[in-house]
């Protein structure tokens, strides 16, 4: 049987679950390039084929749940947006299911609200609030407006400049001995009553904002990680639900379902349960992944990767890769799926391993290999892939903040270089809305009205298009390339026509309420991100110095925006679900705060005793979805300090053979 009548017989065995009329999930494994989403697109188009008129007689449609909108906008643009396939992020599915039940929704926000008060008052009878006798006085005077100005006005002063602007007040000196706790406890006491106040006053609407990465309890708006817990409580406790999702879904399709989040898994394990329990009901999940591409670290857990109660369906072809780089990504992953090449003559590429110095130079490397065309190269350090993407100043300056240093380390990439937006840091979600609402208008020429408004707003609210054109044609008055962020801001603040000013907007954007002037707001909610309760004698003015430019690099890093014929560059974890003729990794010891970040892999590769070990698994996983981005020919590059018979041994049989650079 020739290979591709063997990839048919694989695409059968779904094709074969999908009719069998039962409930069933199943599970299809494959490796990196085995065609995951040609999979899933022809499994659609099969229902397509064969269950498409009893689909609209039922009023029911193909659910297909995606992990990044990249993706979904793929596997829309390949099934030519029919009618009868809802393809979506689960965020933005899940809302769309739920947002009906406020009932339900308003009760678990409540609770909500109850649970935080209940942590605010735990804190405050851990700071010097507990002693004091008049504790009504206090509230009143902390809770007065004309205290709110000055309070938010020197919020992100030093210590002494602010102690010095709390002088009007009668506050023991004691209070402020500790200025970040006296901060605390004012906003602990200001949040406490515009909680209760809410509490007090029910009638309030929930609502899901996707533009956020934080919620905002008191106006009863909810972030991405809150969504997934309301949904998991509504959707898991109400059989009604469950019903209603099953009578519109017969078919769920998740992909890449090692990044699924197992709240997610939850809910589908609940509707399956309710539909056997139906007896008759027809229901079919297929998760289609692949758990050695986990790579985050912070999503599905171990239990439901290869789960025995799914239906386990594998597919060991690879459509990507030639058989060279094929050899190599084999061995890495080292387990029982071993790919092939569908291809019978796919043999033209080649694999190096390089053992080099820490004196190595990548740009010499590439023009002695001549690559310096259609190729991408793979870094491990923030500081080289900011440097090629001119985003170098920017990533410089967040790190000497305490929420990216020392022990917080790991926030840069989990934060700040994170591609997948609903896990940026809060205040850079905003800032990067912030750029994204100048560079859409400026700069994309299918822009519609409705989309700018939701930018700006996140609602459609009444304005007419001649207050919008006015104000963007004042917008394309400035240069903002040129100025620095808090200029930008400034000019942005001065925006304004008709109904529409740009105070509005950007207190929209970054959550800024009227108790202080917008970008002192802005400045304090950076503050209170970048800074925090870590360190009393940080400013965030050096943040808002950075040229805009920076920013704006930053921004289409994020979005993924640069593919040329010269040499791009991304991260190894921005390099997922990519694809490239030639691709240089460059790996390195030094790196997540260790000295043996890769030579503990390659000590311990195919010993036989790290099924469990996180630590291996974690090095293993990036190793390979970095290597298996390359489509002919693959250059890997490791920096060590010397590499001892154990590492070489087993670095040998894994790309057969070490050369050796000295770049000096």
């Amino acid at each position: 049987m020739t290979k591709r009548k063997q990839e048919d017989e694989v695409q059968k065995k779904i094709f074969s679950i999908l009719d069998s009329g039962k409930v069933k999930i199943f599970q299809f494994n494959a490796g990196a390039g085995a065609g995951k989403t040609y999979a899933l697109e022809q499994s659609i188009k099969h229902l397509l084929k064969t269950r498409d008129s009893d689909l609209k007689t039922r009023n029911q449609k193909i659910l297909c749940i995606t992990y990044t909108n990249a993706a979904k906008n793929e596997l829309v643009r390949r099934l030519n947006k029919n009618s009868s396939v809802v393809v979506s992020t689960i965020h933005e599915f899940l809302w769309g299911f739920i947002k009906t039940q406020q009932k339900s929704l308003i009760e678990l926000h409540q609770n909500k609200i109850e649970d935080e008060l209940m942590r605010i008052n735990g804190e405050l009878t851990k700071s010097f609030y507990k002693k004091i006798e008049e504790k009504d006085k206090f509230d009143h005077q902390v809770l007065d407006k004309t205290f709110a100005n000055i309070f938010y006005s020197h919020y992100s002063d030093h210590a002494e400049p602010f102690r010095v602007a709390m002088e009007q007040y009668d506050f023991p000196k004691k209070w402020l001995n500790n200025v970040n706790k006296f901060k605390k406890t004012v906003i602990n006491v200001r949040k406490r009553d515009k909680l209760q106040k809410v509490l007090d006053k029910p009638g309030r609407k929930v609502d899901y904002i996707s533009t956020k990465n934080r919620d905002n309890l008191a106006d009863y708006k909810i972030s991405h990680e809150t969504l997934l817990d309301y949904c998991k409580q509504v959707i898991t406790n109400h059989d009604i639900l469950k019903r209603l999702f099953m009578d519109r879904h017969p078919y769920v399709f998740i992909d890449e379902y090692q990044d699924t989040d197992q709240r997610v898994v939850d809910i589908m394990d609940s509707i399956e349960q309710y539909a056997i329990g139906r007896g008759k009901s027809s229901l079919i999940i297929g998760y289609f992944g692949d758990p050695l591409q986990n790579i985050y670290g912070k999503e599905i857990t171990n239990t439901f990767v290869n789960d025995k109660k799914y239906l386990q369906i594998k597919k060991v072809f690879n459509r990507r890769s030639t058989t060279q780089v094929i050899s190599v990504i084999n061995r890495i992953r080292n387990d029982a799926l071993k790919q092939e090449s569908i291809y019978e003559d796919y043999n033209n590429g080649t694999n190096h391993f390089y053992s080099v110095n820490d004196d190595f130079v990548l740009d010499k490397f590439l023009d002695r290999m001549k690559l310096s065309t259609h190729t991408t190269c793979l870094l491990m350090k923030n500081e080289d892939i900011a440097k090629e993407r001119n985003f170098d100043l920017l990533l410089t300056v967040i790190k000497k903040f305490p929420n990216f240093k020392d022990n917080n380390y790991d926030n840069i990439n989990e934060q700040f270089l994170q591609k997948n937006i609903q896990h940026i840091g809060s205040f850079l979600r905003n800032l990067l809305s912030f750029i994204e609402l100048i560079q859409k208008i400026k700069y994309e020429k299918d822009i519609t009205i409705n989309k700018i408004l939701v930018l700006m707003y996140g609602k459609l609210p009444m304005i007419t298009f001649n207050d919008l054109r006015d104000f963007i044609h004042k917008l394309f008055v400035f240069n903002f390339n040129s100025l620095n962020l808090v200029d930008c801001l400034t000019q942005f603040l001065k925006i304004s026509s008709g109904k529409i000013n740009g105070t509005k907007v950007l207190e929209y954007i970054f959550g800024v309420d009227d108790s202080v002037d917008t970008l002192t707001g802005i400045k304090n909610k950076a503050y209170d991100y970048l800074i925090g309760q870590n360190n009393n004698d940080m400013d965030v003015d050096s943040f808002f110095k950075i040229k805009f430019s920076q920013f704006i690099n930053w921004y289409y890093y994020i979005y993924d925006n640069q593919h040329d014929e010269k040499v791009n560059y991304y991260t190894l974890h921005g390099s997922k679900g990519l694809e490239f003729d030639n691709v240089v990794v460059v790996f390195e010891d030094n790196f997540g705060h260790k000295k043996d970040y890769c030579k503990y892999f390659f000590e311990n590769y195919d010993s036989g005793d790290v099924i469990d070990d996180e630590r291996f698994n974690q090095v293993r996983n990036l190793l390979y979805v970095a290597c298996s981005r390359a489509k002919q020919n693959l250059y890997v590059i490791y920096i060590n300090n010397g590499l001892d018979s154990i590492a070489k041994s087993n670095i040998e049989k894994i790309f057969d053979k070490i050369e050796y650079l000295n770049d000096k």
